[in-house]
Formats: C-alpha cells, sequence, structure tokens
C-alpha cells in the first residue's frame, strides 16, 4: 500500500513521499524501511528521532524528524486501525461441522460457522453470522445477538442473554453459579440457588479463563462496550456500567455495583455491595471496601485518594534514607532481635546506607573470615556476628566484637531508642570524625576515642 493511500484511510495529515511502498507495522525500535510505527507516548519521542520506520504515526504538534509522519489527533487508534488494514484474522466459513449437537429446537441465524464437538441446547437463539469454534458449549435458553464470536471451550450457561458482536475468548465461562452458601441447622454449608442469568451488552469482550457468575436473583450484568481482562471474577448480582475495563486478576464481590468508563487496574479488588462511581480509577493491586464517589483515583490497599497515596510515598521513600526513621527498619530490628537475620548492615534502608554506621559482616564476598585483627579480637561469638566497618565508612576502623557491639549496630543505627549505655555503641564528642567508640569501660579501638557514661552517652544517643 501507498503511503498517500494509508494516509487518506486513515484521515491523517502526511509530511513525506506519498509514493513510498508500505508493508506493514511494527513497533518504533523494530521497524524497517517499508513499514509504519506510531509515537502516543512522550517517553518514546527520543526514539523516532532515530527509527528505520517508513513513517511515524504522531501527534498533530509533534516535532519533525528524518522520516515520515502521519499526523492525527489519535495516534494509537490509528496504529490500531493500520495494523488491521495489513493483518486479517483467520476467517471461518459458514457452515457446521458434523461433530456438533445442535438441539432440534435451536434456532440459528445465516452465515453461522458452527465447529466440531460444538454443543447448543434447547431453546437456544443465535443471530447471524455466528462463529462458534470447537467445543464451545451453549446451554439451555442462551440468547446471542448478531455477530458472536465464541473461542474453543467458551462456555454460556442456562438463559444467559448476549448483545451484538459480543466475544468471548478461550475458557471465558459466562453464567457459573455465583458463590452463595448459607449454614443451616447442622451447621454445613446449604448450597443457595443461583436463578438469575448474565446479560452482556452490545461489543463486550471476555478474554480468556475469566468467569462471570450468574445472580442468586435479578442478574449479573455488564453493560455495552465494556472489556473483561483475563482472569478477572465478576461475582453473582453485579451490576458493571458502559465502556469499563477491568484488568487482570480483578474481582468483584457479589452485589458490586461499577459505574460507566472505570477502570480497574490489574489485580484490584471491589467488596460486595461496594459502589464505585462513573469515571473511576482504580491503580494496579488497590482495593476498596467502601462507596467510591465519580471520578476519583484510588491506590493502595486499602484504596483511598491518589494524589494523598503519592505523598506518603514520597515520604516513605524519603524516611528510608535516615538512620532507623522508617518502619522496615525496626521490622528488621526486631527479626534480627529475635535471632531471625544474622547482620543489620547492608539493609539498604537505614542509617548504614545514609553513611552514618556502615556495618557489615566480618568477612570476605565469598563469607568467609578475612583474617584481620577484627577476627582475633573476638568474642567467641559465631564468625558471621563478627562486626567490622563496611567499605568506604570514616576511617576504615575495626570495631570491637562483643554483645555490645551488635547491640549497638541494632540499636543506635536502626531503633535510635534509649537503653543502658553499656549496651550500646555512641558517637563521642571529639573522636576522629565523629566516629563510633566503644561503650566498655576504658575501652579504646584503633587509637579511636571512648567513652561509657553510666547512664548517657555523650555526643549522639543512642
Amino acid at each position: 500500500m501507498k503511503l498517500g493511500e494509508l494516509a487518506s484511510r486513515l484521515g491523517a495529515e502526511l509530511r513525506g513521499d506519498a509514493e513510498l511502498e508500505v508493508t506493514g507495522v511494527r513497533g518504533i525500535e523494530e521497524a524497517g524501511p517499508t513499514e509504519i510505527t506510531f509515537v502516543a507516548n512522550p517517553r518514546y519521542a527520543a526514539l523516532a528521532r532515530k527509527t528505520q520506520a517508513a513513517a511515524v504515526l504522531v501527534e498533530p504538534e509533534f516535532q519533525e524528524i528524518s522520516a515520515a509522519t502521519l499526523r492525527i489527533k489519535n495516534p494509537y487508534l490509528a496504529f490500531s486501525r493500520a495494523l488491521g488494514l495489513f493483518y486479517q484474522a483467520p476467517a471461518y466459513a459458514p457452515g457446521i461441522h458434523p461433530t456438533a449437537v445442535i438441539d432440534r429446537t435451536a434456532e440459528i441465524g445465516e452465515g453461522a460457522h458452527v465447529g466440531a464437538y460444538v454443543v447448543i441446547g434447547p431453546q437456544v437463539r443465535l443471530g447471524r453470522n455466528a462463529t462458534l469454534l470447537p467445543h464451545v458449549v451453549l446451554y439451555r435458553g442462551v440468547q446471542a445477538g448478531d455477530f458472536l464470536f465464541a473461542h474453543a471451550h467458551a462456555v454460556v450457561r442456562e438463559n444467559c442473554e448476549l448483545g451484538d458482536h459480543v466475544t468471548l475468548e478461550n475458557g471465558a465461562i459466562v453464567g457459573a453459579d455465583g458463590f452463595g452458601f448459607a449454614k443451616n441447622e447442622q451447621g454445613h454449608w446449604e448450597k443457595i440457588p443461583q436463578s438469575g442469568p448474565v446479560r452482556l451488552g452490545d461489543r463486550v469482550d471476555v478474554q480468556a479463563n475469566a468467569c462471570i457468575d450468574r445472580a442468586t436473583v435479578g442478574a449479573t450484568e455488564i453493560g455495552a462496550g465494556s472489556k473483561v481482562d483475563n482472569l478477572v471474577q465478576v461475582g453473582h448480582g453485579s451490576k458493571v456500567g458502559e465502556n469499563t475495563l477491568i484488568c487482570a486478576q480483578t474481582g468483584l464481590a457479589g452485589s458490586s455495583v461499577i459505574g460507566n468508563n472505570v477502570i480497574l487496574a490489574g489485580q484490584t479488588g471491589i467488596a460486595g455491595h461496594c459502589s464505585v462511581g462513573d469515571g473511576v480509577i482504580l491503580t494496579a493491586q488497590s482495593a476498596v471496601s467502601h462507596d467510591v464517589p465519580a471520578g476519583k483515583m484510588i491506590s493502595g490497599s486499602p484504596g483511598f485518594d491518589n494524589r494523598v497515596w503519592l505523598r506518603a510515598k514520597r515520604k516513605n521513600r524519603m524516611g528510608a534514607r535516615n538512620d532507623g526513621g522508617n518502619r522496615v527498619c525496626r521490622r528488621n530490628a526486631r527479626r534480627r532481635a529475635n535471632g531471625q537475620v544474622d547482620w543489620p548492615g547492608d539493609c539498604g534502608l537505614g542509617g548504614c546506607r545514609a553513611g552514618r554506621v556502615p556495618l557489615v559482616p566480618c568477612g570476605n564476598d565469598s563469607g568467609e573470615p578475612d583474617g584481620s585483627a577484627d577476627q582475633a579480637a573476638g568474642s567467641g561469638l559465631p564468625e558471621r556476628k563478627f562486626w567490622r566497618w563496611g567499605a568506604g565508612s570514616r576511617g576504615g576502623l575495626p570495631l570491637s566484637h562483643s554483645i555490645a557491639g551488635q547491640r549497638a549496630a541494632e540499636g543506635a543505627v536502626h531503633r535510635r531508642r534509649r537503653a543502658p549505655a553499656s549496651d550500646y555503641w555512641a558517637y563521642v564528642e571529639g573522636a576522629p570524625g565523629g566516629a563510633v567508640g566503644d561503650c566498655s569501660a576504658g575501652g579504646r579501638e584503633g587509637g579511636v576515642s571512648s567513652a561509657f557514661n553510666s547512664g548517657s552517652v555523650r555526643g549522639n544517643r543512642a
């Protein structure tokens, strides 16, 4: 196809050679001199300047580059449509495979393709141009509009209703029993009948292995134009509005109400009987157990306003650079106190990283003792309990091998709490570079000043 023809079919403004031959569509880093690509994210603008592609789909105000450009308001959508011009999905001729099992009361519209081992139950009604690939099962009373496309092993349960242009990917289950049980007098869980169908609006896509459960009473509904990704669970009696995206591994508990144009990113969760307003966005792995007003962006678990969540995240990241000023370091200190962790250094979150007291296990990179005076001065503890200054620390001086030294690292670096001074290393006034000294009485370690003050330690208190 000529580049000028492609521009015309996409409704784009061409800046470049209209006679250039285009053979396909590829990503911006892989596209060759006869292929087109696109830029919809500013992060990839630099790649557009050095791409080998014949032309790049870009927004109208995009900078000039050496390659030809097709300028259009929505380059990502145009890329999708261009892809459809060059890639043709498999077509299935009308006809019914001899192994298909079709009840005599079923009504099948003209132009249908019914593949091998398809099962169509009683009172099923299919519209025009349906495509049912091998092992699709339609239970009794299913009603489907025109252009249903059901991939292999999709299942639609009894009395469910599907609009026009519905797509069911491999293994999708529409109308399985909802998870409803009541405890009886004997304390056993007794199944609650799930009598209500599932209703899918026009242009709904249900991706692979997603499950949309039927309702106890009433109906489970997915609005027109909504898309349900792989491995999504929609609980019984839920209502999903129009043009909503439900991304992979999201779970909607029973009787959830989701508005129009909502985006539920991957692995989000909605508690039962909660309402989510129109235009809401839940970022990945968020969860809500309360109603969410329209237009909100929610993050975290439990979920709260995205702007507050971002501020909290920034503060937590900043706190991680302070010696002992974050929950992770406090948690690690507790784990060390319980013998779950062998050394306090190199957690990358506390004072050790900030350069205050960079402690590491005594030994070389292989984990063996380094044979220095550190080991000779040992207190009988296991080798992994010995401590020395980490590379690049003040003066490169060793710490003594004592229980006090270990507790110092856990306390002064990570927990910053008061305790008997004899159990702590401490900064000492007048010591070279503010180095750490031995709190044992009269101790002197490699010429570093030390102090023991029986109730408090001079300089920075532990």
